[in-house]
């Protein structure tokens, strides 16, 4: 029977219960909306320089935030990261530089770059976005010991920012992995951890924090 026949010959009181549930089941799917944009990195991406061993590099879309990482293989194959527009409980948000941009370092009106962090480091490093900012790109220079930056923007709802509360944390091999934030969820951190062995290379693991805004 179609939905709007089964609608109409319902009680009002079951009418507005259905119309209620319907609503909700879109709002529950219009939380992280995949996008058909966010591809294989590029050399452009990677500070307009030719290409190198380790190099990579991604920016997502205006109004767009990181939402999967994926990679199989050591430091000579990119991750590919995958963005999406965010919309918490189906009302849609907008990203934006937190601080003044610095254009030398690649900041723009969307998000402002991280300052180099050593992706070797011997203790391995952990960055978190700003409160209030969630992640919306990231790159790499040289090999698995050179530097990585991660890009955050502001997130703001009707004008109004919004808290990031951390939700998720993903773990996994950074040669070898496939993962995504749950829905409703988007990349707000990333960590790479140093083994037992004491070696923080790509064969390292590593872990991306997801966070969500609390209900609106």
């Amino acid at each position: 029977m179609p939905k709007s026949l089964f609608l109409n010959s319902a009680p009002p009181l079951m009418r507005l219960f259905i119309a209620s549930a319907m609503a909700l089941t879109v709002s529950a799917h219009a939380m992280a909306v995949s996008s058909p944009q966010s591809t294989t990195p590029s050399a452009s991406d990677v500070a307009g320089k030719t290409k190198a061993s380790g190099d990579y590099g991604k920016t997502c879309n205006p109004n767009e935030a990181m939402i999967k990482s994926t990679r199989h293989g050591d430091e000579n194959t990119d991750p590919v990261i995958v963005c999406s527009a965010y919309a918490p409980y189906g009302v849609a948000g907008t990203m934006s530089n937190y601080k003044t941009p610095e254009p030398e370092k690649g900041d723009d009106a969307y998000g402002n770059w991280s300052s180099a962090i050593n992706e070797g480091n011997p203790s391995g490093h952990t960055y978190t976005c700003p409160e209030g900012t969630l992640m919306t790109g990231i790159k790499h220079k040289d090999d698995e010991n050179g530097s990585t930056y991660y890009r955050c923007s502001a997130f703001s709802i009707n004008g109004v920012v919004q808290k990031l509360r951390p939700g998720t944390v993903l773990k996994f091999p950074e040669d070898d992995h496939e993962k995504s934030c749950p829905a409703g969820q988007i990349m707000i951190g990333r960590s790479h951890l140093c083994d037992n062995d004491g070696k923080c290379d790509e064969k390292a693991s590593s872990t991306y924090t997801c966070g969500y805004v609390r209900a609106l």
